[in-house]
């Protein structure tokens, strides 16, 4: 979901720039609080999305994590990542997004409605955090 909307040719240069690693299964991927810049695409494989040791959701194919540290709204993550199944992951560095940008500056749009959908998704998954608290 992160890159919809995007410019195919955008997409195709943070692809050609990404990482590309494995975690298996009980691997942490990304760890809460945490400082890193980089956005991470689950491949192939399933991770779920964790604080305080508490399960949110799965991410599965397709789905990704860290969207508010790649935008730069945080300089750390507010969530863990673990994975579930071996994984392949893909990491998209901020710097990429942002080098991105400058070769194709009509993308700027794109990054500020991806800082308001990311915004957005971070403040459910805290309601969610606080809802699952209060039980």
């Amino acid at each position: 979901q992160f890159f919809k909307r995007a410019a195919e040719r955008f997409i195709m240069m943070m692809a050609m720039n990404a990482q590309r690693r494995v975690a298996h299964p009980g691997q942490w991927i990304c760890v809460e609080n945490t400082t890193d810049d980089g956005l991470v695409v689950i491949n192939r494989g399933t991770a779920q999305v964790c604080k305080n040791d508490i399960e949110f959701c799965i991410l599965e194919p397709g789905d990704e994590f860290g969207g508010t540290v790649a935008v730069g709204m945080h300089k750390s993550y507010t969530y863990s990542l673990k994975a579930k199944t071996m994984c392949h992951i893909v990491l998209v560095a901020r710097g990429e997004i942002l080098g991105g940008l400058q070769r194709y500056p009509g993308m700027r749009s794109w990054l500020e409605e991806r800082k308001v959908e990311e915004d957005r998704e971070h403040k459910e998954l805290n309601q969610m955090l606080r809802d699952r608290a209060s039980k």
